[in-house]
């Protein structure tokens, strides 16, 4: 299944090979994105994460600078370390600015 996403002020689509539903995180290298899958597969993105942050569902939430996690795949939450712990064991670390909203996201 293919999904596609407009792209703001783009006068084209994005097209993903995949279902959205399966990023588990995006993570930001420079100009590049980084998307791994619920499986562990990585696609290499030549958009920005500040894209996929605007055109993503609300599932999505920005971690820190360089990372979007899917909140569908939090599966639980340091609070001394401030890290998500996701589905497939990964720590991610979450920023002391968007920790507060985070937690509220996760107990919802």
């Amino acid at each position: 299944m293919t999904t596609t996403l407009p792209l703001p002020h783009l006068h084209f689509k994005h097209h993903l090979p995949f279902p959205v539903q399966d990023v588990m995180r995006l993570d930001g290298k420079g100009n590049y994105t980084v998307l791994t899958l619920s499986d562990g597969t990585q696609f290499l993105s030549s958009r920005s994460l500040g894209i996929y942050e605007t055109i993503f569902p609300e599932s999505f939430f920005r971690v820190h600078k360089g990372c979007i996690i899917n909140l569908e795949f939090l599966q639980d939450l340091d609070a001394e370390r401030h890290l998500a712990i996701l589905n497939d064991g990964a720590e991610v670390s979450v920023s002391r600015r968007r920790w507060p909203e985070l937690k509220v996201r996760f107990t919802d």
